[in-house]
């Protein structure tokens, strides 16, 4: 018999920084920031879901500093409504928080160490305790989607095509870096960070789904 047709080519990536808390997201030691139980795609305003966060550990990322904590499977209930709670100590950007009762007790924690690093998809719930430990807790967040996934604000945001090409332009291209402390590169970067809080504060507040 023939040789079976090769597999098809694996669609492209685009990389986007997850500005919706911090650029690096850092829980500082003895300290009481943290997040509660909530989805990352309430106000990531991306549509399809078919959104993955790569949690890069900078630091250990331990129960005693605050590790995220996730449900498992709880990414296949769909969205969920949540309330803004701005609280000063929340590390979220409007402080959202889950709406619907929940069994905290099923919660299984993401111990990593520095230079690991974990993914979740963008539906699954999860929060993070305070650092009670005297060290800080630092990560940066990634937002892993394909090109065929857009934005639903008016806000035009960027990113930086990984895979393959992109036929959609549904995103402005991120510059590459030219060398260490590149100062346009750091001023692009401050530029998309403001774009993305600026399209997460225009989204209305997910009291019922929308």
């Amino acid at each position: 018999p023939p040789p079976p047709p090769p597999p098809p080519p694996p669609p492209p990536f685009f990389l986007q920084p997850d500005a919706g808390n911090r650029d690096a997201q850092e829980s500082r030691g003895l300290g009481d920031v943290y997040k509660r139980q909530h989805q990352d795609a309430t106000y990531f305003g991306l549509h399809p879901y078919e959104h993955v966060t790569a949690w890069v550990a900078l630091t250990d990322s331990t129960l005693e500093n605050g590790c995220v904590e996730v449900l498992p499977g709880s990414h296949n209930s769909g969205q969920k409504p949540h309330r803004d709670n701005r609280d000063e100590l929340a590390m979220l950007s409007r402080g959202q928080t889950l709406s619907i009762n929940l069994d905290e007790s099923a919660g299984v924690p993401l111990e990593l160490s520095a230079g690991d690093v974990s993914f979740h998809h963008t539906l699954l719930m999860h929060r993070s305790a305070p650092n009670k430990s005297r060290e800080p807790r630092i990560g940066i967040g990634i937002s892993y989607i394909p090109t065929h996934v857009r934005h639903l604000t008016k806000t035009r945001l960027s990113a930086t095509l990984v895979r393959g090409v992109d036929r959609f332009s549904y995103f402005d291209k991120e510059p590459s870096p030219k060398k260490e402390n590149d100062e346009a590169a750091i001023s692009a970067h401050a530029e998309s960070l403001a774009r993305f809080q600026e399209a997460s504060e225009s989204i209305p507040e997910m009291k019922e789904i929308h």
